[in-house]
């Protein structure tokens, strides 16, 4: 379908039920190797109603998003989330693989902006730098040496172990 101006469009509609369009590699409606875009909700999608967008793949292949697929390296297009038009983004995937929850333009790996719940455990593979206050709820274990360059506070406390260097 094309028009040379103005406007054009093409529905799949209903008025009460489900609105979808299939594509895939079946003859029949047994869901098994095929997808759909969907409005309206349907059975076993916890989170779709009858206001909800729904893309599937009933396939066990993967979904790819390509951005410039014709030319991946002069790519300047990212994937955004937003919640409403012509707000704030929610979240960002640059083409460059970055991605920034709460933040548009992410300058590492993964950069999140406000608040980070991590309600399991975290692994760190390599340095770990922490700006501003920490407080530990638990056990601190140490692997290796504790190497404190200098400390002007009172501690309170217990101590077990040895305690190198000058104390005043």
């Amino acid at each position: 379908i094309r028009k040379e101006s103005g406007d054009a469009g093409i529905q799949v509609t209903s008025d009460t039920g489900i609105a979808g369009l299939t594509v895939g590699r079946e003859s029949n409606t047994s869901n098994t190797n095929n997808a759909e875009f969907r409005y309206g909700g349907g059975s076993g999608a916890p989170y779709s109603s009858a206001q909800s967008l729904d893309i599937i793949n009933y396939g066990t292949g993967n979904f790819n998003y390509h951005i410039s697929a014709n030319n991946p390296g002069a790519a300047e297009g990212d994937y955004h989330w937003h919640k409403g038009i012509n707000s704030g983004k929610l979240m960002t995937l640059t083409n460059t693989g970055r991605l920034g929850i709460g933040e548009t333009q992410p300058n590492e790996t993964l950069t999140v902006s406000g608040v980070c719940t991590i309600s399991a455990n975290s692994f760190v593979g390599g340095n770990f730098f922490v700006d501003g206050n920490t407080t530990i709820g638990g056990d601190v274990s140490i692997g290796g040496n504790l190497i404190i360059p200098s400390i002007n506070t009172d501690i309170t406390g217990n101590l077990t172990g040895s305690v190198f260097g000058n104390v005043n």
